[in-house]
């Protein structure tokens, strides 16, 4: 089924995995201060591993076992959202990033465009790859704006963001959703051909398996930063007037 997948998939795909990483790095050595080298180390290994585990068939599906795409997806989220709440220091570091960076990184979302032409030369169901494709392609064309008005302190900004964020998830959640339901195994559902096998391997199981983790802490920060915020708004009136200036952090 891989090999339904046009070779010039795999520049881009690794491409924008490690632009991700590169942008991560200098998104926490501007505003964090600490911890980009020891970020962008984990990033690394993190991607070379999951690069060997698809290599070597760990993601691939069978009628037998479940979509162990799925987990490597899940388990990191996980990971990382236990850690933010555990670690007030790894909190406060990572809401250090700004709003605009925190959105505009996801600008890399435009990645989805792989699925459409994957779907296109009949290597990924179109039960997955439209939703999935075309979402991806949505928010992240929509990202540089939103982080425009976050940065420019456009009144509107806050509830964009907020909206922006949310269809980002939910997008997400149908791309993971929609690709287990269509990959062989117990849970699947969608059973017309092509299924979705390819997610599984190189170079599309690094899209779910390292950037779509990544993009749901980055929502994830993004709303966290957005609640403490307006929190922090409420709880200082005499900033009623200017609210704007805190957008960008």
């Amino acid at each position: 089924m891989a090999a339904l997948v046009p070779g010039f998939v795999w520049p881009i795909v690794i491409g924008v995995e490690v632009l991700l990483i590169a942008l991560v790095v200098l998104a926490l050595r501007r505003h964090a201060g600490v911890g980009a080298t020891a970020a962008g180390v984990f990033l690394g290994a993190w991607l070379v591993l999951v690069m060997l585990l698809a290599a070597a068939g760990a993601f691939a599906g069978a009628p037998d076992r479940p979509p162990w795409v799925a987990l490597a997806v899940f388990a990191p989220i996980l990971t990382g959202g236990l850690a933010l709440s555990a670690s007030r220091t790894l909190r406060a570091r990572a809401l250090a990033i700004p709003q605009p960076w925190l959105v505009g990184i996801q600008a890399l979302r435009v990645i989805g465009v792989v699925f459409l032409v994957a779907h296109a030369r009949g290597a990924l169901p179109g039960q997955f790859a439209l939703p999935a494709g075309w979402g991806d392609l949505a928010v992240g064309a929509a990202a540089p704006l939103v982080a425009y008005a976050l940065a420019t302190g456009k009144r509107f900004a806050p509830h964009l963001a907020l909206a922006w964020n949310v269809a980002g998830l939910l997008d997400l959640v149908v791309a993971v959703g929609t690709g287990a339901l269509s990959a062989p195994g117990p849970i699947q559902v969608f059973t017309t051909s092509p299924s979705s096998v390819a997610l599984g391997e190189l170079p599309l199981s690094l899209v779910p398996t390292f950037g779509v983790p990544i993009f749901v802490l980055l929502h994830v920060l993004s709303l966290m930063g957005l609640r403490a915020r307006a929190r922090a708004h409420v709880e200082r009136p005499g900033a009623a007037g200017s609210p704007t200036p805190a957008l960008a952090r």
